[in-house]
């Protein structure tokens, strides 16, 4: 396969059997970090390893709103680039399930996406002379966005530009550096996952990249909110369908209302069966 999965894993992995059943079959290579694992953690991420071969990268801290957690993607990515020959990196997190099949992602990252980065950039608001925006003029980044934690990364655009975000998330962890939630509010708590990576990339690369939703949320009160039974059995299909169709974009580039997906999140593990029934119904998974 020409893509490589990173999973970020906190605390414990519900979603490990529909990542293993999913890359059933396929040569897909596969690198995570996972911080703070609980006891069920542990063995979801041990059995996880020892059916898949995926690497597991050297645990640092991370928290919610904090820089660490871009550094963990750093290094995941940094993993990737080194060891794997994958064109594009995947990421996604322990509560993420695939909801296109691994066919179709690859001829995703083999043909539309071919030499593009996906990003799902969900607010285009100024935030000039924000704390976060000085941060990244210190730095010669001029461009201050937002756009959603989930990308897949074109491995040449992440050689450009890794060092760069390395050495912001390092200062930034260093000194504590305050940044805009999305709520407007400057202070240390944040969501540096969904500004520091992004607005590096768009500043290097403002026209190689595709819309893409990447993981699909279910929103209320500005907030991802875990899925319901009924959402599984009635909606995922829903969305699994727009994936797949995705999938055969007749002309990404000039047609910005076919927008990639290839996830959906906050799933539980008391629902792992029901998924992987509606996956395989479906043709995302093989069993």
């Amino acid at each position: 396969m020409h893509f490589a999965l990173c999973i970020l894993v906190h605390r414990e992995f519900p979603m490990a059997k529909i990542w293993s059943t999913w890359i059933l079959n396929h040569n897909i290579s596969i690198c995570m970090h996972v911080a703070h694992l609980n006891h069920t953690g542990q063995r979801d991420v041990e059995k996880f390893v020892a059916e898949t071969g995926a690497h597991v990268v050297p645990e640092t801290h991370t928290a919610w709103g904090e820089y660490s957690i871009v550094l963990a993607e750093l290094n995941v990515f940094d993993y990737c680039q080194k060891n794997f020959v994958a064109t594009h990196f995947v990421l996604v997190s322990q509560d993420t399930i695939p909801t296109v099949s691994p066919m179709d992602l690859e001829v995703i990252v083999t043909t539309q996406a071919k030499n593009m980065s996906l990003l799902d950039f969900c607010e285009w608001a100024e935030y000039e002379d924000t704390p976060y925006d000085l941060l990244l003029k210190h730095f010669g980044v001029n461009t201050t966005v937002m756009a959603a934690q989930f990308v897949i990364m074109f491995r040449n655009h992440y050689a450009k530009i890794s060092p760069i975000v390395r050495r912001i998330t390092n200062h930034a962890e260093e000194t504590q550096s305050p940044c805009m939630t999305t709520k407007g509010i400057f202070k240390p708590p944040c969501a540096p996952d969904e500004f520091l990576l992004q607005s590096v990339f768009y500043f290097h690369f403002p026209y190689d990249w595709l819309p893409s939703k990447c993981i699909v949320d279910d929103i209320r009160n500005r907030r991802a909110v875990e899925h319901s039974k009924s959402y599984i059995r009635n909606t995922l299909p829903k969305i699994i369908l727009q994936s797949k169709q995705s999938a055969q974009c007749p002309d990404p580039e000039q047609n910005f209302g076919c927008a990639y997906s290839y996830g959906a999140r906050k799933f539980r593990r008391a629902d792992v069966a029901e998924l992987l029934h509606v996956l395989k119904q479906n043709s995302v998974n093989s069993e």
